[in-house]
């Protein structure tokens, strides 16, 4: 078995090669950051007068837009998103511990966009500790749509297959990541954009990977943040 290690520290843009991460088209000079990030994907805060606060104990469905503050435990379930194509959600997670034994702990099926935000000082941790093999669903944290995740907390994700998973953009704003992924630690079909934070990745496969058969899709783009990335496997293309 292969073992690659990779340790970066990256203040710049940064072009991930496909051997061992992903292919990425985006050079320094084009970048215009408000193209690739929205003001509310950079800045981590919420609304706490607006806010829904949450003590999780059992699986939970947010059915409607607005802001959730989640904290507590879920021993065995899912936190999941499913509201009209026009709304947005955020999941502010203040001091949470997910464990899932069949899925994600985190599923977004519908949404125009999800944001989840780590409350500054938290530690959150989610734990995917199986999966459908004839299911969709393959990470932690599983989006059909796009999501962002920010603030200045901290989530430690431990997944049997792929850590945060996307289907469409996948973006952080900033926060504290240490993943342990059977599969891929982040991985997003249109894209992985990354402004800052900090990430500590142990993956069986590619550990930052975007892969699409538009050409103008499937990039990875990296503006600043601390990076150790550890891939023991045969093939960073799975």
């Amino acid at each position: 078995m292969k073992t690659r290690i990779f340790s970066l520290l990256l203040a710049l843009v940064l072009l991930l090669s496909s051997v061992g991460f992903a292919q990425a088209e985006i050079t320094a000079s084009g970048v215009r950051l408000e193209d690739y990030f929205s003001s509310r994907d950079l800045s981590g805060e919420w609304d706490e007068d607006a806010a829904k606060e949450i003590a999780l104990t059992e699986s939970l469905t947010i059915t409607e837009g607005g802001v959730y503050v989640l904290s507590g435990v879920l021993a065995d379930g899912t936190v999941a998103v499913d509201v009209s194509s026009d709304e947005k959600v955020q999941l502010v997670l203040n001091g949470v511990s997910i464990t899932c034994t069949n899925s994600a702990c985190i599923f977004v099926k519908n949404a125009d966009k999800v944001f989840i935000t780590l409350a500054e000082g938290t530690e959150n941790t989610l734990t995917s500790n199986g999966f459908d093999e004839n299911g969709e669903i393959d990470g932690a944290v599983f989006a059909k749509d796009d999501i962002t995740l920010n603030g200045e907390g901290s989530l430690t994700v431990t997944s049997a297959k792929h850590g945060i998973a996307g289907k469409d953009d996948v973006k952080f704003g900033g926060g504290t990541y240490v993943i342990h992924a059977e599969g891929r630690g982040i991985s997003g079909k249109d894209s992985v954009r990354i402004f800052d934070g900090s990430y500590t990745i142990y993956s069986g496969k590619t550990p930052i990977r975007s892969k699409n058969k538009d050409e103008n899709k499937g990039y990875v783009l990296i503006l600043g943040g601390s990076f150790y990335l550890h891939m023991a496997g045969d093939d960073a293309e799975e």
